[in-house]
């Protein structure tokens, strides 16, 4: 987070106080930790059960405000081919809405598969704009969009957008830019 009086110019402008905005809850885990080990032993087997075992202790997790990455790798001679087609049922399995499958992972020798959290966080307006990425950003028009499934602030520049879209599904909360 970047200190309080960086905040209030930009380009010569005053912005509003930013105790207008609500603080983050910074005490509140993404997902537990019994949770998370159950998730996964479910995601393991089920791979098991179609005939796809991972390299014993290999499994990481990742948790975010929205979504858990689950990362493994494969035993030899598995295809990543047999994992991607597998997504609908592995949804199924793990009583997910849907998830999303990485293979392989940048820069990793494994395969992530995305799960939505099921009591996904509130992302903070206020977490974004005192954000780096955000007070230093090189856009004239910063937008504060919210996270990354990395988890890190998400900061695009409104100057380049002139026919920009917001939409909320209401019941559950979620916005749709």
């Amino acid at each position: 987070m970047v200190s309080p009086p960086d905040l209030f110019a930009r380009d010569g402008q005053l912005a509003p106080p930013l105790d207008l905005l609500e603080d983050p809850d910074t005490d509140a885990a993404p997902v537990s930790p019994i949770e998370l080990a159950e998730t996964a032993k479910a995601l393991q087997e089920t791979l098991n059960t179609f005939d796809i075992p991972i390299v014993a202790d290999s499994m990481e997790k990742i948790s975010r405000p929205i979504i858990t990455r689950y990362e493994f790798k494969p035993a030899p001679g598995i295809k990543i081919n047999q994992i991607v087609n597998l997504a609908d049922d592995l949804a199924l399995a793990l009583k997910a809405s849907r998830i999303r499958i990485i293979a392989p992972v940048p820069g990793k020798a494994a395969v992530g598969v995305e799960i939505p959290n099921r009591k996904p966080q509130k992302v903070f307006a206020k977490e974004i704009v005192t954000s780096r990425e955000f007070q230093h950003s090189p856009y004239k028009l910063p937008l504060a969009l919210g996270k990354t499934t990395a988890g890190m602030p998400y900061v695009a520049d409104l100057g380049r957008m002139p026919h920009l879209l917001i939409a909320e599904l209401p019941d559950r909360g979620s916005r749709y830019v």
